[in-house]
This record gives C-alpha cells, structure tokens and sequence, in this order.
C-alpha cells in the first residue's frame, strides 16, 4: 500500500515502485484492471485497508471517489485496448467495473464498513441500466454463468462475500423466490413493498427473527428457511454492527 498515493502498488526485484505512477494504467502489475480496481481486492481483510486510509469514512470517502471518477484507462501493459477496457467505459459505473468479475465484491465493501445504503443504491442502478433481456443485456462477457449469477444475487437481495461466511443482505426486488438446496433444504427469499423507488431495506427476518445486522451465514442459508424483507423509499440506517 503506498500512503502518498492511496492505492496498491506493485514492487520490482529491487523492491522499488515504477515511476510516473498513474492510477488509470491497466496491465503490468494489475492484471484486466488498474490501481483503482485492484486496491480494493482485499475482501479478506477490508477493516484493515480501511485502517491504511484512516478509518472507514476515509475509506467510504475514497469508494465514493471510485464510482464518480471518469471510466477512463489508459492502454499501458496490453499494448492495446482489451474488451475488459471498453466494456467498463460502456457500463460507466465509474471505475467500479462491473462488467468483469474482480470488481463484484466492489458495492459490498459498503456493507462490511457500515453503510448499507450506498449498496442499495448501487445495486439499484446496476439492476435497472447494466442487464437486461436483450442481446447485449450483460454488462461483459459471461464467464461460465458468473455474470447471471451476480445478477440472480443483485434481484433476490443477498450476496456471498469472498473469503468469509458471510452474506451480506441489501434487500430483495423480488416477492418470492425459493432455493432448492443441495441438502434438501429450501431458502426462501420474500419481500413487501417490493417495486418502484423502494430500494431500502426498513426491516428484515429470518426464520420470524428481526435482524439487527446486514448479514447472513452460509451455515444460517444451509438450515433452510424464510428470509423477509420490508422495503421501502427512505433510507433506513440498517448498519451491520
């Protein structure tokens, strides 16, 4: 991590960092990325990046300069654009790109510092402007069902966040939709005011159990059983504690 520019860097055999450092340059020591996408790839240990930055709003701080800062890139490493570069630039999301797979985890890191709404609010818009039915309706390419699977999490409301047992919730756009699991089991995933501007979670159980926190195990997903939403307009300040 280097503090003076507030991003991850790669080190030579000499351990030294390459000079005219440019956050927007893809290739070399980031691989179908640059320094914005791969200083977050640390969903392992977010608590401690967030401590490199100066706590979690210093690091909620720099997602929001993430998602507003122009998709641009610059074509170092490859000796070229690659389909990853122009895909981000189309689903401009920022430098969150969400058109390939190591930036998935991106609007959950959120959730793990606290604030819950800014990943309803992403989700929202990537359900709403980045798929849909039609022939270009996925935001890149599809990788052997990973990108239709991300959106099947981004519309049922819960999402497995790597490395860890945990699920982190942001609420459901659907009524209804059961899971058959591998055990025999059914999850269920239910909402109410599910709909148009209702993007935040108000309240939520599991198994009757009004949650306190943004999240499930895979061992609670494992035992079976409902999880409810109530979803409305109003930010909620549903917080993992």
């Amino acid at each position: 991590f280097d503090k003076e520019t507030g991003f991850m860097r790669g080190r030579d055999t000499k351990g030294e960092m390459a000079d005219n450092f440019d956050p927007l340059k893809w290739g070399n020591e980031y691989t179908e990325g640059c320094a914005w996408q791969s200083t977050f790839a640390v969903p392992h240990d977010v608590l401690g990046l967030a401590e490199l930055y100066g706590g979690k709003e210093a690091m909620i701080a720099k997602l929001d300069e993430l998602f507003a800062t122009e998709p641009d890139y610059r074509c170092f490493g490859y000796g070229g654009e690659i389909h990853e570069m122009t895909e981000m630039a189309a689903a401009d999301f920022g430098q969150c790109a969400i058109s390939n797979q190591p930036s998935f985890h991106i609007p959950y890191i959120y959730s793990e510092l606290g604030d819950v709404e800014k990943t309803s609010y992403w989700v929202e818009r990537m359900c709403k402007e980045v798929f849909s039915y039609t022939d270009d309706g996925f935001p890149g390419d599809e990788d052997n069902g990973g990108m239709s699977s991300y959106y099947v999490f981004l519309m049922c409301g819960f999402f497995p966040y790597a490395t860890t047992e945990n699920y982190y919730l942001h609420g459901t756009r659907l009524e209804k939709i059961t899971f058959r699991l591998g055990n025999g089991r059914e999850f269920t995933v239910t909402g109410d005011n599910v709909g148009e501007g209702n993007i935040y979670v108000q309240s939520a159980t599991w198994q009757g159990r009004e949650l306190c926190e943004c999240r499930l195990t895979h061992s609670d997903i494992l035992e079976g059983g409902e999880l409810h939403f109530v979803m409305g307009d109003k930010p909620s300040r549903w917080a993992r504690k």
